[in-house]
């Protein structure tokens, strides 16, 4: 089977042109899993009275759906209410007004707070006890003490998992296609249909993932080296 360079070529421009949408997929589900997982995590840890067995069975049963079915629901769920919601709450929009990355968006983040909640929660449980009642000795509160000798000492538990978490949801946003949304995949893709060029269009999209996730990679490694050094001087 011969590969078309030209063809493979004008998939990877193509491709290009939609990374913007790509991280747009991940950073923005990243930030806002980031912040629920962790107060998610932080009333599992401390075994919030009610809230934590809620949380905990949210994240038991939203860890064993696959990514692309939670896409699917949430898109037919989209498709299927949305219009009687706007209405419910008096605005104009309709289903049609809304691009589709937004759905991605929304589906990715229910997706990934489960996972996230559960890197917090691991490196939480990670850090001693004691670390706890040396600041709670010394007079400070329990928030103080969360930011200024627990979450110093979790980070680097929890860098090497959520770089995972973060290069998986990188190459799992690419199963938005199935809703519509437009990113590097479906971007090389609509150009390599036109020539019936599917090979060098997923060759393509590969490609540019590699680049991708291989950069963030290395990124990483410095932040984990990084925070590693600050968790060594902290200890002593």
């Amino acid at each position: 089977m011969d590969i078309q360079f030209d063809f493979l070529y004008r998939c990877f421009i193509q491709g290009l042109k939609h990374i913007p949408t790509t991280l747009l997929l991940v950073f923005v589900p990243m930030f806002f899993s980031l912040i629920i997982g962790f107060f998610i995590a932080v009333a599992r840890v401390f075994k919030t009275p009610y809230l934590s067995k809620i949380l905990t069975i949210y994240t038991t049963i939203f860890r064993g759906i696959p990514n692309i079915l939670v896409l699917l629901i949430v898109n037919l769920i989209f498709l299927l209410k949305f219009d009687d919601f706007a209405q419910f709450i008096g605005i104009g929009w309709r289903v049609r007004d809304i691009d589709k990355i937004y759905v991605a968006l929304f589906g990715l983040t229910l997706y990934l707070i489960p996972r996230l909640t559960e890197t917090i929660r691991s490196a939480l449980i990670s850090v001693d006890w004691s670390q706890y009642e040396a600041g709670f000795s010394v007079g400070m509160t329990k928030s103080q003490t969360m930011k200024s000798i627990v979450i110093p000492q979790m980070i680097p538990v929890m860098m090497p998992v959520f770089t995972n978490n973060f290069i998986g949801l990188m190459k799992n946003s690419s199963v938005v296609f199935v809703i519509g949304a437009v990113d590097v995949l479906n971007g090389a893709l609509i150009e390599g249909a036109d020539y019936y060029a599917f090979l060098e269009a997923y060759l393509a999209a590969a490609v540019i993932y590699w680049i991708i996730g291989l950069s963030f990679e290395r990124v990483f490694i410095f932040l984990e080296n990084y925070s590693g050094m600050y968790r060594k001087a902290l200890v002593k």
